[in-house]
């Protein structure tokens, strides 16, 4: 079928200029920037005659402050503004069949997605570590959705559109602890309350959302020097489930774990990884995303692969001080 053919083309210029100053009132110091940004995209369709334009010039201030208040205490605080651009995926308009049950197009004209981020926070030094709490509030103009609606009988139609507005306020706690030089544990925990709202504009098609709910997650990460050159990390992210502009995404979590050695005083290291710890039982790597309208309903679990194994010889030439670094997976970080 002819709208299931063709290609598409998107271009990108973004000229930009940034200026930035910092300094010390007393015991306050700052930091303050301007980025002035000016960005031009097009997107040329083969089916389509029309091509599709969007020119935006932008301001994005950025200030940070810190305010020492005793020898191993401060304040911090802080506002930015940045932009979050579309994707080739997002922007391409030509129905993709990905199973039997769903068609996935994006869409030509989308908004990138602009955030205004205030926080306020603390930070404390102490013999062992260190630790954080921030206050924060989230305001997100055109966020980009995934959303869906019925192309025919029982198939979906799954497109990127954006709502009008978002909002986050939470708070966010961290402590990072050595005992000894052979452990150090890091401890860290968000809970904060997500609402999405506006209109959504599908295929001409407009509906009114409004969902809110509270969202928390906490994540642990653990260094623990075995001596002898061998070293085991362990790390595990979990979020609970979130609202979305049609439904909700699940909770997820992702445990992951490595052993390294290292040979030559750090030049040569092998290492095995076990990713997306699962043993049968946790559920790991796994999310269920629902998502409702007027006419339809649909959940689908999406499992990925668990219990991975993988070995890794990693060789330097030039000898960089640095921790293994775990995956991470995009199934907690995007929406399907």
């Amino acid at each position: 079928m002819s709208k299931f053919r063709g290609t598409a083309k998107s271009t990108n210029h973004i000229n930009a200029l940034y200026s930035q100053y910092g300094g010390k009132l007393s015991e306050l110091q700052y930091v303050a920037g301007l980025r002035y940004e000016y960005a031009s995209r097009e997107v040329i369709l083969s089916s389509d005659t029309n091509h599709h334009h969007l020119d935006q010039s932008n301001l994005f201030p950025s200030i940070n402050l810190l305010f020492p208040f005793k020898e191993t205490w401060n304040l911090k605080g802080g506002y930015s503004k940045r932009v979050q651009r579309n994707n080739n995926f997002e922007l391409n308009p030509i129905p993709e069949r990905e199973h039997s049950e769903t068609l996935e197009q994006g869409d030509p004209d989308l908004l990138p997605q602009y955030v205004d981020l205030a926080e306020f926070g603390i930070n404390h030094d102490f013999n062992k570590g260190s630790f954080f709490s921030t206050l924060y509030f989230q305001h997100i103009k055109n966020p980009i959705q995934r959303v869906n609606n019925v192309y025919a009988d029982s198939i979906l139609n799954r497109l990127f559109t954006n709502a009008s507005s978002a909002r986050l306020i939470g708070l966010e706690m961290g402590s990072t602890t050595n005992f000894g030089r052979w452990l150090t544990l890091y401890m860290g925990a968000n809970l904060y309350n997500y609402k999405i709202s506006g209109r959504l504009n599908v295929l001409g098609e407009t509906s009114t959302i409004n969902n809110s709910n509270w969202v928390y997650s906490f994540n642990v990460n653990t260094t623990t020097d075995l001596g002898k050159e061998w070293s085991w990390q362990v790390n595990a992210n979990y979020v609970s489930a979130r609202p979305t502009a049609q439904g909700e995404d699940s909770r997820f979590l992702s445990p992951n774990t490595s052993l390294k050695k290292s040979f030559l005083e750090g030049k040569l290291s092998l290492s095995l990884q076990w990713q997306n710890i699962n043993l049968g039982f946790m559920n790991a790597n796994q999310q269920r995303i629902t998502t409702y309208g007027t006419d339809f309903y649909t959940t689908t679990n999406y499992i990925y692969e668990t219990d991975v194994f993988l070995l890794n010889f990693n060789f330097k030439l030039n000898k960089i001080n640095s921790k293994t670094k775990l995956p991470t997976s995009e199934i907690g970080e995007k929406e399907f």
